[in-house]
């Protein structure tokens, strides 16, 4: 199915917090089983256990997804989904638990070893993601753990599938990655020290701040994926970043002690949608065509619509290209310079 519906706002319109505060209330039409075919495909969905992520499995399934892989931390909760999703489903679907563990990176490369072995692969949906109220750092890494999932990790699994996704896909219909992004990107300044690299003035913040910490892995995911989207052609794998806006019932906040955990708490259950709302724009990323105006925009509200403000300026333009070779640096444990190479011949 191919879309064009298009906002037609800037990125400064699009990121005003009356326009967020409209996209909340705003209707949005799930996709029909007769416009998407998803018979025979396999996908895959992180963070798949509960809320936004859920909803998605649920959906996908519901559109005829033929097999889905539940990628969990948790195997008791990812067998609890899936028991879950098949209770009212026929023996004709598949769903399957694998672990991944994004706080490891051996655990992430071994997950996307085992995507390998799989028949086939027409998408992932990079969902799973973390919002600590205070600083915590990854065991096996010393960084920052909000920093470390939502971008380090993000990327390193996002890079380590996108092979697997060209080779597991067609020329007719290449493998698609759905990178989740939030509002909250297009609203935060990172607090750069100019005369510093980038990533460690957040893999280990002199000062942390849960807004600006999870607002700036979630920044600085849109502008990696806007600088790969220019390096790795679409005939190798299709890469979207989609938003699904504030949404209810995902357990962000819901145990916080902190000013600003509570004043999260108490703005989700006033303005935020349902997760089954919040899934279409997932999904839509996922399944739909979009064409190449999709470059270097988001699918929000089953719209098109710009990134951040920062990414189309020339600030940003150098921000993303400083932060790519940082990046390429950080994980080239994984060869992954080798792996973009190879994708763009």
């Amino acid at each position: 199915m191919e879309n064009r519906n298009v906002s037609p706002d800037s990125p400064e319109q699009f990121a005003k917090f009356t326009h967020f505060l409209l996209r909340q209330f705003s209707n949005v039409r799930p996709l029909a089983k007769e416009d998407i075919n998803l018979s025979g495909r396999t996908f895959i969905v992180t963070g798949a256990n509960a809320g936004i992520g859920f909803e998605v499995s649920k959906q996908l399934l519901d559109l005829g997804l033929s097999k889905l892989i539940i990628a969990c931390r948790n195997e008791t909760k990812a067998v609890t989904a899936k028991t879950l999703l098949l209770a009212t489903r026929g023996e004709d679907i598949e769903i399957e638990t694998w672990s991944l563990d994004l706080l490891s990176y051996n655990s992430i490369t071994a997950f996307a070893d085992r995507c390998k072995t799989l028949d086939r692969l027409d998408a992932a949906i990079l969902n799973a993601g973390v919002s600590n109220e205070v600083l915590v750092k990854t065991p096996d890494t010393g960084i920052e753990e909000m920093f470390q999932v939502n971008y380090i990790s993000i990327t390193l699994l996002c890079l380590l599938l996108l092979p697997v996704l060209q080779a597991k896909g067609s020329p007719e219909n290449p493998g698609r990655l759905v990178m989740v992004t939030s509002d909250m990107a297009a609203w935060v300044k990172p607090p750069l020290n100019e005369e510093q690299p980038i990533m460690p003035q957040f893999k280990n913040p002199i000062k942390f701040d849960r807004p600006t910490q999870y607002s700036v892995s979630k920044l600085f995911g849109q502008l990696f994926i806007s600088e790969l989207a220019r390096q790795v052609p679409s005939a190798s794998a299709i890469i979207r970043i989609a938003n699904p806006g504030l949404c209810r019932a995902t357990g962000m906040a819901a145990d916080s002690q902190t000013f600003s955990g509570h004043t999260l708490f108490y703005l989700t259950r006033m303005l935020g949608k349902d997760p089954s709302v919040g899934a279409i724009s997932l999904i839509s990323a996922a399944t739909v065509d979009w064409g190449l105006e999709a470059h270097d925009k988001l699918i929000d509200c089953n719209k098109l619509a710009p990134l951040a403000p920062i990414v189309y300026t020339k600030e940003g333009r150098k921000l993303a290209n400083d932060l790519w070779e940082e990046t390429l640096d950080e994980l080239s444990f994984a060869s992954v310079r080798d792996i973009i190479t190879a994708l763009e011949k």
